[in-house]
């Protein structure tokens, strides 16, 4: 087996997949680490601070990310993930976007959207009941669709803010005053360009010969190594600065985490692929 066929073999998605439930798994035990604070923030959805509804968000996630990393029912527990996930995202944070579009934070839709696709994607490829509704497959299948989407929005955000997020960037690597708007403005083009090669995979799929890696899964690879050097280059050192007294810091390392490992898992899908076999229920 070649390298490129090694790092999008079923063997790597299932590395993945285990990379994501890490990271599900952190959110759970970060919610019900803030869950008595009264500063902390609760971690992903980052709804209502009350202590029960922390709580019960983070046994959610910690029980989901163990079943998805022990492969015990994963189709279930990514089901509900996902459900969950997108439950809040519409009757909560989008409609909080609405009334502050400008505001930054608008931006954790995208962040819970992928996510969502995320868990999608896992569904999908773990082994489905005999039978299933239409509508289901068709509602994982998106998941490719929506993670492209939330790149490219992530990607547009990246040039609406350039000097706050070029501000974020360690000096020794923008060395100087503008590179960090130059490295802010580098990302955020190529968050567009890989989002839309990865939307752009089922209709590329038969394109080139088959020995070749697609466009779209070299895209996905680049666009996860970009997400782990930023977990590796960014978030780890920010985490041992201000984790113990920003628990912020550590949910944003493994959101970035997580992210990485969507795209490692896209880069192992298959497009025209639905409901294999492979995964064991």
């Amino acid at each position: 087996m070649g390298f490129a066929a090694q790092l999008t073999s079923p063997r790597s998605f299932s590395a993945a997949r285990a990379i994501f439930a890490i990271c599900i798994a952190d959110f759970g035990i970060q919610n019900i680490l803030c869950g008595q604070s009264k500063t902390d923030v609760p971690v992903i959805p980052w709804l209502s601070p009350h202590p029960v509804f922390i709580y019960l968000t983070g046994a959610l996630f910690l029980a989901c990310g163990l079943a998805l990393l022990a492969n015990v029912r994963p189709r279930p527990a990514a089901l509900l993930l996902a459900a969950f996930l997108l439950l809040m995202d519409f009757i909560f944070l989008i409609p909080q976007a609405v009334r502050a579009p400008r505001d930054l934070s608008s931006t954790v839709i995208f962040e819970v959207l992928s996510i969502a696709a995320g868990a999608m994607l896992i569904a999908r490829h773990a082994s489905p009941p005999p039978i299933t509704p239409p509508w289901l497959d068709a509602t994982l299948g998106s998941a490719r669709y929506l993670f492209a989407f939330s790149m490219v929005a992530f990607g547009i955000t990246h040039f609406r803010f350039l000097k706050f997020i070029g501000a974020l960037i360690p000096g020794w690597i923008k060395i100087n005053s503008t590179g960090g708007i130059a490295w802010a403005a580098f990302t955020g083009a190529f968050m567009i360009l890989t989002g839309l090669l990865i939307a752009a995979a089922p209709a590329l799929r038969h394109a080139g010969p088959r020995s070749a890696l697609p466009a779209p899964r070299i895209a996905a690879l680049l666009l996860g190594l970009m997400f782990a050097l930023w977990f590796l280059l960014l978030h780890l050192p920010r985490v041992f600065t201000f984790g113990r007294r920003s628990p912020d810091e550590w949910q944003s390392a493994f959101i970035c985490l997580s992210m990485a490992a969507i795209c490692w898992m896209l880069a192992a899908d298959s497009p025209a692929h639905h409901s294999p076999s492979h995964e064991a229920q």
